[in-house]
């Protein structure tokens, strides 16, 4: 029997893994290669037709397989090449076709070895394609974006069966405006819900809490699927059971059928009066609204709606964040960026134009916003419009957008005012 920490029984280590500028480079140059010889392939002369459905009748090779291949080969960044071909074995099925219907093996040969070269760089050098593209995605800001989305799309489609729920849209509506009586302060409408809420289990339940998480003094909130807008759903009022815990009320999705058709809307609006100061305690102070994502959704649409002049004039800012212990996050403590996530979108910043309130996943929007504007007796069409837009937001992320109010001499606090979590 050997000792222990004999050459028996000594586990094998793993060889050091190569600097990450020498893996890039090895995946560049697999990528020059791919691109190089795929394109030799489809330039070669024959008589084979070039669109991709054509092509896939007559090489018996699926069409959305050289819809990639043609896609690819259209990029000029070989890292991106890379990124958007299909797998080795679909490349390898693709290049024998070609190569029995008359492309010279002059052409062919170079092609497989390439193709080879591509599968020993994402078996050796990062395990597995995913990795690879995730290792890829840093070469740029298209790279990055492309697999952020393919990734948030896939999370979505895991936790929708994991959480027995989603949704098309949530939607985040801030409006602020000064108080008539006191212009010191500002008045806040906030909407907030679910625009195309379907269960999809019938075994989970799903529960939802829009109340805002620091609730300012004169605030009120309407219960959800009763705020006043029901006229202007696009689909039917959700259905709410309500279940009292520790004194608080929580709102639960009611029993119902299963299935593309039963999906129901739910938003609540809540007033808040004086909830804020008109001027910031100090410049550069950071307030806005927040959306956190517990339910997954495919689309974040979060607006801030203000008058420019309350601004100090500096660009809104999205920030993003996975919070850790300390829950909902403070954007003016700098001990919260260590949750701060990268995400590619931006603040949009719409000042005018009567068609930046017409949102086609939202259905008369305009006609809520006119009511919350109303509420406040401020003209609509009158104010600043902050939009942040998010593709398949990733579940349990938290977006603020933020912005900054005008400062001076003797303000008092400026809390940050938010959207409740998403549930």
């Amino acid at each position: 029997m050997p000792k222990s920490g004999s050459a028996g029984t000594r586990s094998r280590r793993r060889p050091a893994a190569p600097p990450a500028g020498e893996s890039l480079a090895k995946a560049t140059a697999t990528g020059q290669a791919l691109a190089k010889s795929l394109r030799a392939i489809l330039d070669a002369p024959s008589r084979l037709p070039t669109g991709a459905s054509a092509l896939s009748v007559r090489l018996k090779v699926s069409r959305m397989i050289i819809s990639r291949i043609k896609n690819a080969l259209e990029r000029d960044d070989s890292l991106e090449v890379l990124q958007r071909l299909p797998g080795p074995e679909s490349l390898r099925g693709f290049v024998v076709a070609m190569g029995r219907h008359g492309v010279a093996a002059a052409r062919v040969k170079p092609a497989l070895a390439a193709i080879d070269r591509f599968q020993v760089l994402i078996r050796e050098g990062f395990g597995t394609r995913d990795r690879l593209q995730a290792a890829i995605s840093s070469h740029s800001p298209s790279l990055a974006t492309r697999v952020e989305l393919v990734s948030r799309q896939r999370l979505f489609a895991a936790m929708r069966e994991l959480r027995g729920g989603e949704a098309e849209v949530w939607l985040a509506a801030h409006m602020l405006a000064p108080d008539r009586d006191d212009p010191s302060k500002l008045n806040a409408r906030i909407l907030q819900g679910f625009i195309g809420l379907r269960r999809m289990r019938a075994d989970i339940p799903v529960h939802f809490d829009f109340m805002p998480a620091e609730e300012p003094s004169g605030a009120s909130a309407a219960a959800p699927g009763q705020c006043g807008l029901e006229a202007h759903y696009a689909n039917p009022p959700a259905r709410l059971e309500v279940d009292e815990v520790g004194r608080r009320k929580v709102f639960r999705l009611a029993s119902g059928p299963l299935g593309k058709d039963s999906v129901c809307d739910m938003l609540s609006l809540t007033r808040m009066t004086g909830g804020l100061p008109r001027l910031a305690r100090s410049p550069g102070r950071r307030t806005g609204s927040f959306a956190l994502i517990k339910t997954p959704v495919e689309a974040l649409h979060l607006d801030i709606l203000l008058p420019g002049e309350l601004t100090d004039g500096s660009p809104p800012e999205l920030l993003a964040f996975v919070p850790g212990p300390r829950c909902c996050t403070n954007v003016n403590d700098r001990l919260d960026d260590l949750d701060r996530v990268p995400v590619p979108e931006r603040v949009e910043v719409l000042e005018s134009g009567a068609d930046r309130f017409d949102v086609p996943d939202v259905p008369n929007y305009r006609r809520m916003l006119a009511k919350m504007a109303g509420e406040l007796g401020h003209d609509l069409d009158a104010m600043r419009l902050h939009r942040v837009r998010v593709a398949y937001p990733p579940f349990g992320y938290e977006f603020v957008s933020t912005f900054r109010l005008r400062s001076g001499p003797g303000s008092g606090s400026s809390a940050a005012a938010g959207d409740g979590p998403a549930e």
